[in-house]
């Protein structure tokens, strides 16, 4: 399983929360882990990008915009 994390470059209070939701989640399910930046010159840009912060699983936005909970992507990860 790919896990996709969102994130804006610098990290952003909702970014960082999500890294570590992220992080320690991935010791216990073990799926690999691609951290996707977005720039401040990237953010003025049309991108096709999801609103950040996002996570997909298998490059399927399950997570946009928001802070996610263990819990809740706990349960998009057994959705997979």
């Amino acid at each position: 399983m790919l896990l996709q994390l969102y994130v804006n470059e610098p990290l952003g209070k909702r970014c960082q929360e999500n890294m570590f939701v992220v992080t320690d989640l991935k010791k216990k399910y073990g799926f690999e882990l691609e951290i996707v930046k977005k720039t401040k010159e990237e953010k003025l840009k049309n991108s096709s990008l999801p609103l950040f912060p996002a996570i997909a699983i298998d490059r399927v936005i399950v997570c946009e915009d928001k802070v996610v909970s263990r819990s809740e992507l706990e349960r998009f990860i057994a959705e997979q």
